[in-house]
């Protein structure tokens, strides 16, 4: 499954909201320095779709808001 999501670095709460489109605004606590958001994301979408940390991947926008996250 291919998703695109939108993240909020940051963030005072972690969560996951599905939007109309079917994007993703996803809020994680993490800052944007040395992939600590990045990694803050892997976790909740894990948490949120019920599969283990190794089956998400982030497939463009390493270091953008904007991404294209594969689930395996």
């Amino acid at each position: 499954m291919i998703i695109d999501v939108k993240i909020y670095p940051n963030s005072r709460e972690e969560k996951v909201e599905q939007q109309a489109d079917g994007t993703f605004h996803v809020r994680v606590s993490g800052r944007p320095i040395d992939g600590r958001a990045n990694s803050d994301l892997i976790d909740i979408l894990s948490e949120y779709f019920e599969v283990s940390r190794g089956r998400i991947k982030i497939k463009k926008g390493l270091r953008s808001r904007f991404k294209i996250v594969e689930i395996i």
